[in-house]
């Protein structure tokens, strides 16, 4: 191991049971990515917006997905929203 591959791993004090260090992947080293035409309408059905995001934050959302020609529907989260159960019986 180069002492620059050992600069990148902490200190033995510190260092996880669980992660096999030897084996870490530098992703600084991995392309960036890779470009790909995919269809929107088939990959998203709707943009779910944090439930602690302001009123404003949805509406700048909303402007995204019109100025780039989506009809997505752009909703609030309900996860911090009182359930609401349905009984039977």
């Amino acid at each position: 191991m180069t002492p620059a591959e050992q600069a990148d791993k902490p200190p033995a004090s510190e260092r996880s049971p669980n992660v096999d260090y030897e084996n870490v992947i530098d992703y600084r080293t991995l392309p960036a990515g890779k470009l790909l035409a995919v269809d929107l309408k088939q990959l998203v059905n709707r943009v779910v917006v944090a439930p602690e995001a302001p009123s404003w934050f949805i509406d700048v959302v909303r402007d995204i997905v019109s100025k780039y020609n989506q009809a997505f529907p752009v909703d609030s989260s309900a996860m911090l929203r009182r359930p609401r159960y349905n009984h039977i019986g």
